[in-house]
């Protein structure tokens, strides 16, 4: 068909959701099928199916063959091998006019020929779920037009095809009686009969076809027009094309039509809305949707690939089955769909992109109830892992980032780092109806204020030290003056440091020094230069981590960390050079203590200040001569104690989160913890942590020898893909861990994994876990 070389050349003369429409001469035209898609009378919907359009046009071109083999007269006169095109016999259209509130349909009334029929006939082979049919099965006058006497019961058959009509030049389709049907397209009663005989018929003939396919055809729509039989009589010829966009296919209950795409949309606002704004609106229902936001929501990635495949799987078989030969693809197509349905998968974003992240992604892909990991870092290291994917959209609190969300079906928002929560990120999540891992921002003052924090635990009775807040440098320095400590004192920033903003001193002249340093010279670059004093305590320092929610808590486990730069913890403070878990001078008491004395009357305190928690809790105490107390708290997992804490937990993680999210942490029973210790080296970058005048060194390729990492993991923290190759991009650039069945077995192997790795400038300790 040299026609089609010249498409570009010819007129489009209609473009719709689904196919457009070129004049080819006076007798003939080109539908050209597209990847769009249309339901709900909305027109062209948010996404394009991949090879829709050629699957479209296969699938007509094999009905059509099928109506030759019936004798079934029909307007198609070939298509484009392996196309997208078919071509057919022009029919006209007489569209009708409107008179206040009704259509004119009197050009019908002529009994035109080659002309479209003004309505959409519609055949019931049965009622499955979600037919429309049960919105008029109460109206007993509406049942008697269509002979019927008794419903059959849902997801049963009619002992014969029922069959309805609706309007078709209408911009809202309207059902109706058969008395009107008629009337309006200007049919003799035996013209009506005719057409009814002919759709049943028609509707039988393909359910045996789509038997063959392992398939039942529940109900579908044909369109027909006008013309005259070889005798001169006025008949009908089926036009325009047949397809899964027409027809609803069921197998084992799951459709295989444009329905499974429709239940892509149920519970949404969107759909919701739908009835309402027809009903308010009438033929402007639409544009004050469009005007009001609510629009649809666009697939998810893994139902366009289940989808696409559904067009292509289906116009294979069917031009299979009419050929004589049997169905293959969409078994295949049928366990995909039915694992994606059965599913309880979920797509996560993960918020933040150092290594505690990347621990925390990798280990909810371990969970049977996570599909995919989504970050929004584009060139991150971390993207090397399975099923970790970038989100490219900056996370802020505007549409266009909940947008991104909801393109990609995220159902699930685990939020790693600090600042976001401070900022109020959770809070803002949960009211565009996300579910989310992690405090609101009145929760997040925990972390964010250590003054705020400090005063929780007073009230709720948690055992800390001594302290007190200073705005004024002079003042500050006139409480050490007068505060005779033995031990020292520990400075601390009122605000978030980067785990930067504590000076621990040893004496009054060194807390002279750090006052100075944070109040006057700011030397943390803080908006607020508030700060703490308090009581140095002298002990074993450890991490614990719980899971909190509104009505109770679970213990997670703990770890210890190194945070100096350098061994024998000389040098500046850093976010962490390692850590290693459990803490193996932590007793059983000691961890029933803090369950009672810290997790417990934190959990109480927040209730009794109405401040709903959902995330992890870490207490960072130090076990003193007069018992365990609290020195601060922290919002989130802590980097790098995560990277050491997750490996040795045995639950589903993802789960945990979940129900920590959605208030039923109580439906756990334990957490269960691997008897093994995991160590975690930190790998820096030359200068770093950047406080002593040396600036930070990045873009330094780093050589990986993954095949030789033995009983560990490799998590990226500053590391990025440049041109193939791995790179610095920040500080703490990588965390090597290693597990054993004791602390010195994982200590072994953790350095023995560090020998796996190198980079110029690259620094760590030692004498992590010694």
């Amino acid at each position: 068909m040299q026609e089609f070389d010249q498409l570009g050349n010819l007129n489009c003369i209609y473009r719709g959701s689904v196919k457009d429409i070129y004049q080819v001469d006076q007798n003939s035209l080109y539908f050209k099928f597209s990847d769009r898609y249309s339901i709900y009378d909305w027109g062209e919907m948010p996404d394009h199916i991949p090879n829709k359009g050629k699957s479209l046009a296969a699938m007509s071109t094999s009905f059509f063959k099928l109506l030759d083999q019936l004798h079934v007269p029909h307007h198609f006169l070939g298509s484009e091998a392996n196309g997208d095109y078919i071509k057919v016999k022009k029919v006209n259209v007489l569209k009708p006019t409107k008179v206040e509130n009704k259509y004119d349909y009197e050009a019908y009334q002529t009994r035109p020929t080659n002309t479209l029929v003004p309505l959409e006939v519609i055949f019931r082979n049965g009622l499955p779920e979600g037919s429309s049919f049960f919105k008029r099965a109460n109206d007993t006058h509406y049942l008697k037009t269509l002979r019927i006497d008794k419903l059959p019961d849902k997801n049963h058959f009619f002992n014969e095809p029922v069959i309805e009509f609706s309007t078709k030049l209408e911009p809202m389709d309207r059902y109706l009686s058969y008395t009107e049907a008629k009337y309006i397209a200007g049919l003799t009663d035996q013209e009506f009969v005719n057409l009814i005989h002919l759709t049943r018929d028609l509707s039988k003939k393909l359910s045996k076809v789509f038997e063959q396919m392992g398939l039942e055809l529940w109900d579908g729509k044909f369109e027909f027009a006008f013309h005259l039989d070889h005798n001169g009589i006025r008949d009908f010829q089926l036009v325009d094309s047949i397809g899964l966009d027409e027809l609803r296919v069921l197998k084992d209950g799951v459709h295989l039509s444009k329905e499974l795409i429709r239940q892509y949309y149920q519970g949404t606002k969107w759909m919701n809305q739908l009835s309402s704004y027809k009903g308010r609106f009438g033929d402007n229902w639409k544009k004050n949707m469009i005007l009001d936001g609510i629009t649809p929501k666009h697939l998810d990635k893994s139902f366009l690939e289940i989808t696409s495949e559904l067009y292509t799987s289906f116009s294979s078989d069917l031009k299979n089955v009419i050929s004589g030969h049997p169905s293959t693809e969409l078994d295949k197509w049928f366990k995909k769909v039915k694992s994606y349905l059965n599913s309880e998968k979920k797509n996560i974003l993960l918020i933040g992109n150092g290594g505690r992240e990347h621990a925390l992604a990798w280990k909810l892909l371990q969970s049977k109830s996570t599909n995919k990991v989504f970050i929004t870092v584009t060139h991150h290291a971390m993207l090397e892992e399975d099923n970790i994917f970038p989100l490219d959209v900056q996370i802020t609190k505007d549409e266009i980032f909940i947008k991104n969300l909801q393109k990609e079906n995220i159902q699930f928002i685990v939020i790693g780092p600090e600042a976001p929560l401070v900022e109020g990120m959770a809070d803002y999540l949960r009211q565009k109806g996300f579910v989310v891992f992690g405090p609101g921002q009145l929760g997040a003052k925990l972390e964010e204020s250590k003054n705020f924090s400090k005063n929780i635990m007073f009230k709720a009775g948690i055992p800390t030290a001594e302290y007190h807040m200073f705005t004024a440098p002079n003042i500050a320095k006139d409480f050490v003056n007068n505060k005779n400590w033995p031990d020292g004192y520990v400075i601390k920033a009122d605000g978030l440091a980067a785990g930067k903003g504590v000076i621990v001193t040893s004496n009054k002249n060194e807390a002279f020094v750090a006052i100075e340093e944070m109040m006057v010279e700011n030397s943390l670059g803080l908006d607020d230069t508030t700060i703490i004093i308090e009581e140095r305590l002298i002990g074993k320092e450890v991490s614990v981590f719980a899971l909190i929610d509104k009505n109770t808590f679970k213990t997670i486990g703990n770890a210890c960390d190194y945070k100096r730069i350098r061994d024998n913890d000389e040098g500046p403070n850093t976010g962490g050079m390692g850590t290693y878990s459990p803490c193996e001078w932590l007793t059983a008491d000691d961890m029933s203590f803090i369950d009672e004395n810290v997790f417990r009357k934190l959990v109480n305190q927040l209730k009794e200040e109405n401040i709903e928690y959902n995330g992890v809790i870490f207490a960072g105490l130090m076990k003193t001569k007069s018992g365990l107390k609290v020195l601060e708290f922290n919002v989130r997992f802590g980097d790098p104690e995560t990277q050491s804490l997750l490996p040795r937990i045995k639950n589903d993680f993802e789960e945990l989160l979940y129900k920590t999210a959605t208030n039923q942490l109580h439906t756990v029973n334990e957490i269960e913890l691997s008897n093994e210790t995991v160590v975690n080296v930190v790998c820096a970058a030359f200068g770093y942590p950047g406080t002593e005048g040396t600036p930070v060194r990045k873009d330094d390729t780093i050589t990986l020898n993954l095949n030789k990492i033995q009983n560990g993991k490799i998590f990226y923290a500053g590391v990025k893909m440049d041109n193939g190759s791995l790179v610095t991009s920040g500080g703490r650039v990588l965390g090597v861990t290693g597990q054993g069945k004791n602390k010195d077995e994982a200590r072994a192997l953790a350095y023995q994994n560090l020998k796996q790795i190198n980079f110029e400038g690259m620094q760590y300790r030692n004498d992590i876990a010694k």
